[in-house]
Order: C-alpha cells, then sequence, then structure tokens
C-alpha cells in the first residue's frame, strides 16, 4: 500500500473499483450514522440545501458576469 501511495502520478493498474468500493463503504456508514443519532440527518440535510444554494448562487453570478461582458464587447464592436 505504501508503495501505491508514492507511485501516485506513475502507471498504475486500473483501480476504477476502489472508487465504489469506497462510495459504498462511506455511504453504509452514513447510514448507520444517521440510524443511530437522527438528529445528524437534519444537519446533513441542512448541508445539502446550503451546497445547493451556494452553487446556484454562484453559477447565477457568473452568468450575470459574462452577460455584462458579452454586452460590452456588443457595444464596443458596433460603435
Amino acid at each position: 500500500m505504501f508503495r501505491e501511495f508514492l507511485n501516485i502520478f506513475g502507471v498504475t493498474q486500473d483501480q476504477s473499483w476502489r472508487f465504489f468500493i469506497l462510495t459504498g463503504v462511506s455511504s453504509f456508514l452514513i447510514g448507520l450514522l444517521i440510524m443511530f443519532v437522527p438528529e445528524i440527518l437534519v444537519a446533513f440535510i441542512a448541508s445539502i440545501f446550503f451546497i445547493i444554494g451556494t452553487s446556484l448562487i454562484f453559477t447565477g453570478w457568473k452568468i450575470r458576469k459574462m452577460f455584462k461582458e458579452a454586452q460590452s464587447i456588443r457595444i464596443e464592436i458596433f460603435d
């Protein structure tokens, strides 16, 4: 395992199965944690809404910024 850690950027075998196992184990552990401590479910759902809201605000801000840049370029070209 230590050899694989040192050879991060080298040519390695196809290890895509590790993603599925890690995702499955983490999902299972999160499910167990929510089952034993139900208050965590509230924080989990709130964090999902927080991430979605932040992403939408950021996307809207970037679209507005690109629209203003495109509008100023169009005015400069036709003037």
